[in-house]
């Protein structure tokens, strides 16, 4: 029997439920040739289905590397990830599964590969969410616009540093998101979370005293959640421990804790949320210790046509001993999603207006009636859903924001353009 028989007959074997038939058929093809590509397919059928995932998984990836066809790829990608699936490696299952889009041969096939993604995710305990950006912008320290430091029109207090004043250049951000989920019913959950942000910046004009690295950032998260659904919605509490740091310097630690309740609006298609937060930081430095609160209420409404139209109101304070980080907060937020497509870009507006009290700021003398600066931000953001890539599809949002300050050094403009990818579906 040649080479193309026994193929067919391992088929075969595989199609009639007969997987340990298949794998001998499929060894002794590798055995007379190693790079069978066949073989090593039939392998990735059989083995998970003999209770050797892990085996299947690995003959698939073998499988994808012997592969010169798109259609060829898809078959691989796709035994793959059902073997990684089976063997509970939801995230190898659904990194092939994204793989296999890659290399869709018709549009059924992507469709069903983009459907089983989502499957795969809204069922698997563990979920990974990776963000990256590159943001050129006019501000990257958000620092004043103005070297002299003016306070009520009058400037009295001298000169800024270099550091403090608006420096131009470019921000790239990395966000990796990592949930477990330790438990769940069909009314309640309790899943552990983790996040590690990190920001590095580099200067349009560095010099020997200033570089980008001194404003690069880096933030870790560990927390806890627990959602509940209760008469007329869902209550969810949580708590979250984290360190900062600043320029490779360890800037602080936090302890927060966020109690919310959503519930849905009349005729199922607006939906509304209000939390309470606190958080108390401790800087490394040891001082200027601080407790943040934040009461917040938001809304979403999808509008019939499209159109959706979300919304947020907030108000917080910070209480600390250094009076120049009492202050108390109101923000208004609102957004919305262009309904019609324009050119190969969706679009979404969004705009931010926010209040800042500092009642008791101080520089060489008490600012007379406090601190208060009010800020605005307008954003337009772009995502292009039709140059996608792995379920992966480019975004670009341009945000420009004003701070407006009795106190100059507060005074800020920045203007910057965001490139990144986020998940298509």
């Amino acid at each position: 029997m040649d080479r193309l028989q026994t193929q067919a007959l391992a088929r075969d074997a595989i199609l009639t439920g007969d997987p340990g038939l298949a794998r001998q058929l499929a060894l002794a093809l590798l055995e007379a040739d190693d790079s069978d590509r066949v073989a090593q397919l039939i392998l990735a059928a059989a083995e998970p289905q003999l209770g050797r995932p892990r085996a299947g998984r690995k003959a698939g990836t073998h499988a994808w590397r012997l592969s010169r066809s798109d259609p060829q790829k898809y078959e691989a990608a796709r035994l793959t990830a059902l073997a990684a699936r089976q063997a509970d490696q939801d995230l190898l299952a659904m990194y092939w599964l994204r793989r296999a889009l890659t290399v869709s041969p018709t549009p059924t096939d992507h469709a069903r590969t983009r459907n089983d993604v989502r499957r795969v995710r809204a069922e698997s305990r563990t979920r990974l969410r990776l963000g990256f950006g590159l943001m050129p912008s006019s501000n990257v320290n958000g620092g004043a616009e103005d070297r002299l430091n003016i306070v009520e029109g009058v400037p009295v207090v001298g000169i800024l540093s270099e550091d403090a004043v608006a420096q131009p250049g470019l921000i790239a951000s990395a966000d990796l998101r990592l949930s477990y989920r330790m438990d769940a019913t069909s009314t309640a959950l309790t899943r552990v979370d983790a996040r590690l942000f990190q920001t590095a910046v580099w200067l349009d004009e560095p010099d020997t005293d200033l570089r980008g690295r001194d404003f690069a950032q880096t933030y870790l998260e560990f927390g806890l959640t627990h959602a509940r659904r209760v008469s007329g919605g869902m209550l969810d509490a949580s708590v979250r421990v984290g360190r900062q740091w600043q320029a490779m310097s360890q800037e602080g630690d936090l302890v927060g804790a966020e109690l919310g309740f959503g519930w849905p609006g009349p005729g199922g298609k607006s939906d509304f949320r209000i939390k309470a937060d606190l958080e108390q930081y401790w800087p490394a430095t040891g001082a200027d210790e601080r407790l943040d609160w934040t009461l917040g209420l938001t809304g979403r409404t999808e509008r019939a046509g499209g159109g959706d139209v979300s919304w947020g109101l907030s108000a917080g304070g910070t209480a600390s001993a250094s009076r120049n980080i009492r202050r108390s907060t109101l923000s208004l937020r609102v957004g919305y999603e262009v309904p019609d497509r324009i050119g190969p870009a969706d679009l979404a507006l969004h705009g931010r207006l926010a209040y800042r009290d500092y009642p008791d700021y101080t520089l060489l003398f008490a600012v007379p009636g406090g601190r208060q600066d009010v800020s605005m931000t307008g954003t337009i953001s772009a995502t292009f859903t039709d140059f996608s890539y792995a379920g992966f599809a480019p975004t670009a949002s341009l945000s420009v924001t004003q701070t407006d300050s009795n106190v100059s050094r507060f005074d800020t403009e920045a203007t910057s353009l965001r490139i990144g990818f986020r998940s298509a579906f």
